[in-house]
This record gives C-alpha cells, structure tokens and sequence, in this order.
C-alpha cells in the first residue's frame, strides 16, 4: 500500500481496525479526490485497498457516502466558470490531516504521520490579484502532480499554497524536486518551499495555518 494511502487509515477508523468508519473522513478524502481531479473509479479501487487492509470488503454504506460526496464536489467544481475552488473545504481538510493523531496503539507502523508543506511569496501582496492567482493555481498543481493524495489549498490572503503531505521516505526528494520545478515558472517573485512537522493539537495546527510565518 502507498504512504499516501496509508495516511487515511487512522483517520477513517481512529478507533482501530474493529471501529466505525468515520464517515465525515470518508467525505472529506472523498471531496478532496474531486478537487484534485482523481476520477471515481481511483477513489473506490483505493477505498478497497484500505477496506482489505483492515480485512473486510468495502461496505456498500461506505461506496454509497463516498461517491455521493466525490459527485457533490465534482460537480460543484467544474460548474465554477472561472476554476475557483471551495477553499474553505480545502483548508478544512488540510488542518485536519495535519493534526496530529494518537495512532500507534491501533496501527503501529502502518499509519504514517502527515507533514506540512508550505511553498510561499514574501512580501505576499506585490503582485496584482490576477497574477497571484494565477501563480497559486500554477503551485496548487505542482503539489499535487509531485504528491499524490496530499491535501492541498491555496491562502490568496496569506500569498501561498499549504498542503498535507505524507511523511514517505522519499519526501525529502519530492520537496526539491517540487522546488526545482517552481523555479522553472516566471513567477514575479520565487516562491520559498518549506516543511514543517504536523502541529500537536487543533489549536495549534489553527494558529499556524492561519498565520504567515
């Protein structure tokens, strides 16, 4: 199984393997395969993936709640003329995934833990509403090319893109390849890529996400 995948165990059953699926986690994994662009079809085959890690089948509850939230999602971003994206959903899922969670006594080594990945303009007001948004959108589909299943979102208040992404051994490598290739755009100003490590609780990882340092 991927690290990307295995990021969502502990938070789809955080009581365990024999719990109940958090269906509000469920929507938002959901939601965030619409937003990334990942069609039905990724969603439910991943979904089987961590329904046979647990060892049962992929309950019909489960299928029904997750395609009804990728087609909310979906549908509610391709109506959009302009590509505007929910941000709100965004930064929900972002700050949730980065809190950090109490899953060693369930699942030991196979949950990973998420890090934080900022990639920032400083100042960032310099450049027009229209040219910063077209570099956060630029940024917004770097991360996502460069971290599959990450959460990603983008802060045109703060100037920058932050996104949840899985603490897999080959994170370091992704981060400056995702570097290297922001470097490549003619961005008015290059952007800084930074990571951090995922906040210890809800307030904090609030109070980071919304602040600009």
């Amino acid at each position: 199984m991927s690290p990307e995948l295995r990021t969502h165990l502990p938070l789809l059953w955080p009581d365990g393997p024999s719990g109940r699926v958090d269906v509000t986690a469920l929507q938002a994994l959901s939601q965030e395969y619409a937003r990334s662009g990942r069609d039905i079809e990724d969603l439910l085959a991943d979904l089987d993936d961590l329904c046979a890690v647990i060892g049962i089948g992929t309950p019909s509850s489960v299928i029904e709640a997750s395609s009804s939230a990728w087609a909310d999602a979906f549908l509610g971003t391709v109506a959009v003329s302009d590509g505007t994206r929910d941000e709100v959903a965004a930064m929900a899922e972002v700050e949730r995934r980065i809190v950090r969670r109490d899953a060693p006594s369930h699942w030991g080594d196979l949950a990973l833990d998420d890090r934080l990945l900022i990639v920032a303009w400083d100042p960032p007001t310099t450049a027009p509403d229209d040219v910063l948004t077209r570099d956060l959108d630029q940024v917004v589909g770097l991360v996502r090319s460069f971290f599959r299943g990450a959460a990603v979102a983008a802060q045109p208040s703060l100037g920058r893109v932050v996104a949840a992404v899985s603490d897999a051994p080959d994170l370091v490598k992704r981060t400056a390849a995702l570097e290297a290739a922001c470097s490549e755009f003619a961005f008015s100003i290059q952007p800084a890529v930074t990571l951090r490590a995922a906040p210890p609780d809800a307030a904090a990882a609030a109070d980071l996400l919304r602040r600009a340092s």
